[in-house]
């Protein structure tokens, strides 16, 4: 690691803090980019930190508080973005030893976000850090508080440690990036990332506790949406969602228990959580099988 501070730690021993890069994509971001602007800013961390944004249109204020948190920013059109090129673009503004990308709306909980993500890095010998996410049940609809049942997934076939890597919230070595890369698809690049980190026998690993908080409250065109584009996302990825798993997701036991359960505990309340059970398998089939483009 090239870009580095080092200062005396515990005992006189020297500590090293490399320069780390946070690597955003912006569109609207509105109240949340200001928060996880304002959290970055905030941070304990030692050694030197930039925030490095691609905005792919945004006709509110984003570039302008982006620019005031001392940001470099670059913009594209939005119909220039997709998912993979735009995090590899950005990806190449940076010049952080050690990468980290947040989605827009994915809140650093403290001041020690940073330390947090890239500890392991330095002291385990790991090439990828996955941010866990806060549990935040008040702020979840019904299925996403039941994330057993909720289990229709083209990547479920793949090892817990690489499914899980996901851009909401990673920081990976800027050699890690180099030679696995995000791909130029339109969705799922952090899978795409992940089949190559794997194949190249890099390893990964979790943050271990919740840095941050980064919720989605779906209406029924949001999991719609949110459904078919994980599924397109997914052919162009390693992963795989055929018609025996849309038929085998739909007549899964579990996921009706607990659809009977949600509804007799009038915890199920929304056209989205009522349709569910067989809205989120088909469009997973239908993208994959079927979309080309991101679903904006």
């Amino acid at each position: 690691m090239e870009n580095k501070i080092i200062t005396a730690g515990e005992g006189g021993a020297a500590k090293v803090y490399p320069k780390v890069s946070v690597a955003l994509l912006t569109y609207n971001g509105g109240d949340s980019l200001c928060e996880l602007l304002k959290k970055l800013k905030s941070q304990n961390y030692g050694g030197e930190l930039e925030i490095v944004a691609l905005d792919s249109g945004s006709t509110d204020q984003s570039i302008e508080h982006l620019e005031g948190a001392g940001a470099i920013v670059e913009c594209i059109p939005q119909s220039q973005f997709r998912f993979g090129t735009a995090r590899q673009r950005i990806f190449g503004r940076t010049a952080g030893d050690i990468i980290i990308t947040l989605s827009q709306d994915a809140i650093p909980l403290d001041g020690d976000f940073v330390t947090t993500m890239t500890e392991p890095m330095l002291h385990d010998a790991v090439d990828i850090v996955t941010g866990v996410n806060q549990w935040e049940p008040d702020r979840m609809d019904y299925w996403q508080r039941h994330p057993i049942v909720n289990h229709a997934d083209p990547f479920a076939h793949w090892p817990a440690e690489w499914r899980d890597v996901s851009c909401h919230c990673l920081a990976v070595t800027r050699d890690a990036w180099e030679k696995a890369g995000f791909g130029d698809g339109p969705m799922c690049e952090d899978k795409h990332f992940a089949a190559r980190a794997r194949t190249l026998g890099l390893r990964a690993a979790s943050s271990g506790r919740p840095v941050v908080s980064h919720v989605h409250e779906y209406t029924l065109r949001g999991w719609t949406k949110r459904s078919f584009n994980e599924g397109m996302g997914a052919r162009f990825t390693g992963g795989a969602y055929d018609i025996r798993s849309l038929f085998r997701d739909v007549a899964d036991t579990r996921r009706w228990r607990q659809y009977l359960w949600g509804i007799r505990r009038a915890e199920i309340r929304t056209v989205a959580e009522l349709v569910f059970p067989l809205a989120r398998p088909a469009m997973l089939w239908v993208g994959y099988r079927f979309g080309q483009e991101y679903w904006k």
